[in-house]
């Protein structure tokens, strides 16, 4: 699974869903990777710490980076996000300090629709 593939199933699913497509797809106990996928700085709305992209690269595997999982699990906390390697640490903090800030009504509503019409 490449980041990119991960990137796609956090977009269309809610996180345990995703979490579950994920374990069927890395043939690994579902509760594991819900645990770190789903966690409550997800809801948070909180930058992932690298531990927790490392543990997610190890369990999906198949190239997939710790790099990339941070970019999908940011990309699932603001859809409308650009990420941009090579920025400055200035630009990076600006971008973080955005990123951590709550989602417009209407993001959020675009995400639940979407949760509820894959249902």
């Amino acid at each position: 699974m490449t980041g990119e593939h991960l990137r796609a199933l956090m977009a269309r699913y809610a996180p345990g869903v995703a979490a579950k497509e994920l374990c069927r797809r890395a043939g690994e106990p579902e509760h594991q990777l819900a645990y770190y996928l789903a966690d409550k700085n997800r809801h948070n709305r909180r930058p992932p710490s690298v531990e927790r992209c490392e543990t997610i690269a190890k369990i999906i595997g198949g190239g997939c980076t710790p790099g990339e999982v941070y970019d999908a699990i940011m990309q699932d906390i603001d859809p409308n996000a650009v990420l941009i390697p090579g920025l400055s640490a200035d630009e990076q903090e600006l971008i973080a300090n955005f990123r951590k800030s709550p989602p417009t009504e209407r993001v959020y509503l675009r995400r639940m629709a979407a949760i509820f019409s894959d249902s």
